[in-house]
């Protein structure tokens, strides 16, 4: 654990932050007027951006959308364009640096129950890592040096479809599931945290 410096403030959902280059962090917010939002006050573009992660350039970004609830999440599926691989993952996917494996949460919805799962790109070599049935996981995050994975603990869903205070830390966890500790231990909603480029400090959002 370490310091805490607030980076944005104000009404409104902030959902996924990530860092897109060495002193902008962008986020993803709801709402009628949804979209991409940056710490260096440009507006970005408006719609659907789910979970948006950028290059390390800052020049590119991915982001997912909903294609279907069916069960293994892992698959390959069609694509339009055939310079691109497209992967259907689990909610809030993640990739190890290394590109061979990803890390997302194992339930049908974000706002059910979920544990931390592991599975190789094509699906195959799927573990369970971490389930704590008092604490929901939600949005993990691989860190640049593969050694940790980040998520929230706890309920990070606070005020959304009738949910009451929900309290959520940040906790990481080893990639083989060992390790498991909290970063922050406080009553507040904290949640979706992001790895700075050299793995050394972690932006999440706080309620």
């Amino acid at each position: 654990s370490g310091a805490v410096r607030v980076l944005t403030s104000g009404k409104g959902e902030k959902w996924s932050p990530r860092w897109v280059t060495s002193d902008v962090i962008g986020y993803a917010s709801g709402g009628p007027q949804s979209g991409l939002e940056f710490t260096s006050n440009i507006a970005g573009a408006r719609g659907e951006f789910n979970d948006p992660v950028w290059s390390p350039d800052g020049k590119r970004m991915l982001f997912h959308r909903d294609t279907a609830q069916n069960w293994p999440p892992v698959a390959p599926i069609a694509s339009p364009d055939p310079r691109f691989r497209l992967l259907r993952a689990g909610i809030f996917p993640s990739f190890a640096a290394s590109g061979d494996r990803v890390a997302f949460t194992t339930g049908f919805s974000a706002f059910l129950h979920n544990g931390l799962m592991v599975t190789s790109t094509d699906g195959s070599n799927r573990w369970l890592i971490h389930d704590d049935l008092e604490h929901n996981t939600v949005a993990p995050s691989w860190s640049p040096l593969g050694n940790l994975i980040a998520f929230a603990s706890g309920g990070a869903f606070q005020g959304v479809l009738g949910q009451n205070r929900q309290t959520s830390n940040i906790a990481v966890v080893a990639p083989d599931g060992t390790g498991f500790r909290l970063l922050t231990k406080t009553e507040g909603n904290n949640g979706f945290p992001s790895w700075s480029p050299d793995g050394r400090r972690i932006v999440f959002r706080i309620q």
